[in-house]
């Protein structure tokens, strides 16, 4: 555990090459606030095609099995406020 959050591990996770990684300050906050338990339950839902139901993954745009604009990982990113970059 690091004596300070968030520490300089987890800032350069979070501005790495890997656009998943920007929403982990985001995503502890969540989890800090709901629990475990009902953020994996969001997860599942998150990660789902809310048309069809066919999970993906961060990067798809579109759902591979019904067509429907998907909301990615890239595009939640974009979305994120001040506060979701601690």
């Amino acid at each position: 555990m690091c004596a300070e959050y968030p520490c300089e591990m987890l800032k350069d996770f979070r501005s790495d090459s890997h656009p998943h990684h920007s929403i982990v300050f985001h995503n502890l906050g969540l989890i800090s606030t709901m629990g475990t338990e009902k953020w994996l339950e969001q997860q599942r839902i998150r990660w789902q095609c809310s048309s069809c139901g066919r999970r993906f993954s961060w990067y798809e745009k579109d759902c591979k099995d019904c067509g429907t604009k998907l909301f990615s990982c890239i595009s939640e990113g974009k979305t994120l406020d001040e506060n979701d970059y601690a």
